[in-house]
């Protein structure tokens, strides 16, 4: 449950993406529940009023508490009206406030199995959170919530109309001598094609015949025939130099000259990224461990993350792009565990799984769990400010930002990094600056209440409105 900051007869929690203040029982809680539940989690009070000078809301309370609350219950219960219940015990609370009642229900993240979680209609009643609001999913965005409730994960699932002629004979030699040099004496390098194929999760057997899975299609296939099955795939890499918006090299999936597919993408990035970060060395093949520096290893890392948790049905595709001082990864998805947990190492859910496991069978990929958290170590241990783990609501996107110098925005002190990011969106909510700066949000809140009370920072039009930096400051 978020702390509730009460004062003088009013709350002063602004909403954000995981709190949200309602006046009375409607179904606009049982939205944000369903928002909430869909996405990381999140504190819905009732009892409080929006203020109309904006500073924060009037403790109005609930009338009855005992009554509404036997209510929630009833409703969370009954499938006719959610779809699923996701709390328990201890979760909704009544919660004494200057002498009025609230009601607080802390509605824990549904597990990915069990979304979407809906009211009423899965089409007309299936929220997400997107900042200090709740918004409608679009049919795309269920349909993304479907996939990744399927128990069998998508990229082990067999191609509708490609068969093993459609691999691209080179990557999949390409791809066999690097495990040859990886796993010396692998019984499965001796195996015919089709079967070596089978082995790794390239392919399987569906009755007589051997066809290829989506993983095999798109590591091996051709773009021409990948784009047939997944329309939504796409690769993109870029590399800029200093401060011009113009790419000076690019590889692009579909473009001619080379296959276009997974395996052939990450080789040429990786073979890209020692030569890029000053290593003072090559790298036969860009990925083979050995003279390795910490910085190029966590960007293969990234790079891994992102193409084994793409949700390659959705839009926007795999882009990686590496500027002087930084290298982002993008793919298009949400974040399967919540960050936090991610940071913590010891937790993966990878949303291709077979994609996965065959880069570790070419020693591309660390152990299951520890990808996040080696980042973030790597960085500090080299004296870099912390990555930045992004999630984009719409189009649903992860983007990661690796530093590649220790000269950064992250340098400047707290007040005047907030500062820079509420003049270029005066619009960000408390947690998106956290996200932003790679800091609690205990410490955002703390410093803009600060802010708030030497004058530099007000807010104008309530929780939902916008933030206004005295100019004499900026």
């Amino acid at each position: 449950m978020n702390q509730i900051i009460v004062d003088g007869g009013r709350c002063l929690n602004m909403e954000d993406d995981r709190f949200e203040a309602k006046s009375a029982l409607g179904r606009d809680v049982w939205e944000s529940y369903s928002a909430f539940a869909n996405a990381h989690g999140g504190t819905i009070v009732i009892g409080l009023s929006e203020r109309e000078d904006g500073d924060g809301f009037d403790i109005t309370g609930v009338k009855d508490a005992e009554s509404r609350r036997d209510e929630i219950w009833s409703v969370l219960n009954n499938r006719k009206k959610v779809s699923v219940n996701v709390m328990s015990a201890g979760d909704i609370e009544i919660v004494d406030a200057d002498g009025k009642k609230l009601i607080v229900m802390t509605v824990p993240p549904a597990d990915r199995l069990l979304r979407p979680v809906y009211i009423d209609s899965v089409e007309n009643g299936t929220f997400k959170r997107n900042g200090s609001g709740d918004y409608h999913c679009t049919p795309a965005e269920i349909g993304s919530m479907y996939r990744d409730a399927s128990a069998e994960s998508r990229d082990i699932q067999p191609s509708k109309w490609a068969t093993l002629e459609d691999l691209d004979d080179e990557t999949v030699e390409s791809y066999r001598n690097m495990m040859s040099a990886s796993l010396p004496g692998n019984s499965w390098l001796k195996e015919p094609r089709g079967e070596f194929l089978r082995l790794i999760g390239a392919a399987r057997k569906i009755g007589d015949d051997i066809v290829p899975t989506m993983a095999g299609l798109m590591m091996f296939g051709q773009y021409s025939t990948i784009a047939l099955e997944v329309p939504g795939f796409m690769l993109d890499y870029r590399e800029y130099e200093g401060n011009d918006p113009e790419w000076t090299r690019r590889y692009a999936a579909g473009t001619p000259g080379w296959s276009g597919n997974l395996f052939d993408f990450y080789t040429r990035v990786a073979t890209r990224l020692p030569l890029l970060v000053d290593t003072g060395f090559r790298v036969p093949d860009g990925m083979t461990r050995v003279d390795d520096t910490d910085l190029v290893r966590i960007l293969r890392e990234a790079m891994t993350n992102a193409v084994s948790n793409a949700d390659y049905w959705g839009h926007g595709g795999v882009v990686i792009e590496i500027h002087p001082d930084r290298a982002t990864f993008s793919n298009p998805g949400t974040f399967r565990i919540p960050v936090e947990m991610a940071k913590d190492g010891g937790h993966s859910d990878p949303r291709n799984p077979t994609i996965l496991r065959m880069l570790s069978f070419v020693g591309k990929s660390e152990r299951a769990g520890t990808g996040v958290r080696n980042i973030i170590g790597t960085c500090r241990e080299n004296g870099l400010p912390d990555p930045d783990f992004r999630e984009i609501v719409r189009p649903e996107t992860v983007m990661v930002t690796v530093p590649l110098t220790k000269t950064s925005p992250m340098t400047m002190n707290l007040s005047d990094r907030i500062a820079e990011l509420i003049s270029k969106d005066n619009r960000i909510t408390a947690t998106e600056i956290a996200t932003e700066l790679g800091v609690s949000r205990n410490a955002v809140t703390s410093e803009i209440a600060v802010l708030k009370r030497n004058g530099k920072l007000e807010r104008i039009g309530g929780p939902r409105g916008r933030w206004q930096l005295n100019r004499r400051w900026v």
